[in-house]
């Protein structure tokens, strides 16, 4: 079980870190190409599709993993992509007869005549995620791989072609992201396609499959529009109380951090998602879970870095006007963690049908991050908003993450050894990175230690992941 777990997760994370390069090697080009204001003009139009988008379908989408008949999962397929067709149609009318109102309420410049694209945009990233997740069903792990890497490109390429060859706005950037998506959801399809076409669609059993996950539409859908204004609420806030800018540097700095992680994330969650639900009545789901665990522990210590070094990382790689998004990213990285730690597993609500607590959870995120926003945002103080937005939001999602653990039967004794053993070797790490950000070693010497420790830790973070001996089950 471990060799066929690691693997797929391996297919996915190297095509995400295949992604990620192109996206790192990129992005100092890219804002360097376009101004701050440019850049959160086009993060605050993305926010609002990430909100919709995920809710377009009635959440029917994620039952295409756990059904068990084929025929079933193609009928929710066809109906989820019908479901997000409707949703995007009226989400483009609206945006498009209420433009005004929006352009002045965060107090935009933008091109109204281009708004409507939020229609497109949240049709093609909703396609997108119905047929990632019957990839996912189908174990086509190299064909997402496939999707992660051609996204990227052609996302980017358009943006860099406007940018260059026509006037660098958020239009251009705007206009490059729904090109590129636009293409990279009809190479999914066609990759689709073949899995597709073998499965026959029942239409006399649609109200019972329907019915049958009637759960979804009826808690993981005002959930997810819960948690997904929740994790976009910061962005609106911040356009609303303290301007457009501050949403750029908001926006690089999540990027930067949070967008490599939620790719490596989602990456390990897909597979956990398939193997969790076929081990649901094993016993194996305990070592699954404890796996994935240290797993993501493992790969979110480097956060230490940011608190420390990252100004002068943020300064060599974007530029001196991006200084300040350091600054914010910093600040969230003690959120970033807990946010990786426990995003992944969350899964295991849609597979144990818990709706219900995961509705509650995030409910709570939504009111602990408004009224942090809501009090720093009256305060006028951007640091202090994210200080609070990191204590409240933090507490919340460490609870939830606890839980979810709980549900892949993963013992608190298990959680305090993995902690404790990572915790270790991790504090070394961080001590390493504040002796050089104090001056305390010179610069060249506090470099090369940082690589010694950060090559230490993994290698040993490795071994106790994987020891010699670890038999597949």
């Amino acid at each position: 079980m471990n060799k066929h777990f690691l693997l797929n997760i391996f297919k996915l994370s190297s095509s995400t870190g295949t992604a990620q390069i192109i996206q790192f090697l990129l992005i100092p080009f890219l804002v360097r190409l376009y101004g701050v204001e440019e850049f959160g003009i086009y993060s605050l139009i993305l926010a609002i599709s990430a909100v919709v988008t995920p809710i377009s379908a009635l959440r029917y989408d994620q039952a295409i993993v756990t059904d068990q008949s084929d025929s079933n999962a193609k009928t929710l397929f066809i109906i989820s992509a019908l479901f997000s067709l409707v949703s995007s149609i009226l989400i483009g009318w609206l945006f498009f007869n209420c433009g005004q109102e929006f352009a002045h309420f965060f107090q935009l410049n933008l091109d109204l005549s281009i708004i409507w694209l939020l229609g497109p945009i949240a049709f093609s990233e909703a396609l997108q995620e119905h047929l990632r997740l019957w990839l996912t069903r189908n174990g086509q792990f190299s064909s997402i791989s496939i999707g992660q890497i051609l996204r990227i490109g052609f996302i980017f390429g358009f943006q860099f072609y406007f940018g260059i060859f026509q006037t660098p706005t958020s239009e251009s950037l705007i206009i490059g992201y729904v090109a590129g998506l636009s293409i990279t959801t009809l190479i999914l399809l066609a990759l689709a396609t073949k899995g597709l076409l073998a499965q026959k669609i029942i239409w006399k059993s649609t109200a019972s499959i329907l019915y049958r996950h009637r759960n979804f539409p009826l808690y993981s859908f005002p959930g997810s529009l819960v948690n997904s204004l929740s994790l976009q609420l910061p962005t609106f806030a911040l356009s609303r109380f303290f301007g457009i800018e501050v949403v750029g540097y908001f926006a690089l700095a999540q990027k930067v951090v949070r967008v490599p992680l939620g790719f490596i994330g989602n990456a390990i969650s897909q597979v956990y998602f398939r193997e969790a639900s076929r081990l649901r009545s094993s016993k194996n789901l305990n070592e699954l879970t404890q796996i994935t665990f240290k797993g993501l522990f493992f790969l979110g210590a480097p956060l230490f870095i940011l608190p420390i070094n990252g100004a002068n990382i943020f300064e060599v790689l974007f530029g001196e006007k991006w200084i300040i998004a350091a600054e914010y990213a910093g600040l969230l990285s003690p959120l970033f963690f807990l946010w990786l730690l426990s995003s992944p597993v969350s899964v295991l609500y849609s597979v144990f049908d818990c709706q219900k607590p995961l509705f509650f959870f995030q409910l709570s995120k939504l009111v602990f991050r408004g009224t942090a926003l809501l009090i720093g945002g009256l305060n006028g103080s951007v640091t202090f908003t994210l200080c609070l937005l990191v204590t409240l939001g933090g507490f919340i999602q460490g609870i939830q993450g606890f839980y979810s653990y709980r549900l892949g039967r993963l013992g608190i004794k298990e959680l305090k050894n993995s902690i404790f053993d990572f915790a270790l070797l991790t504090s070394l790490f961080g001590l390493t990175l504040i002796s050089s950000g104090l001056n305390y070693m010179p610069y060249l010497f506090s470099g090369w230690s940082n690589l010694a420790v950060i090559a230490i830790y993994y290698i040993w973070t490795a071994y106790r992941l994987y020891p010699k001996g670890n038999e597949s089950k």
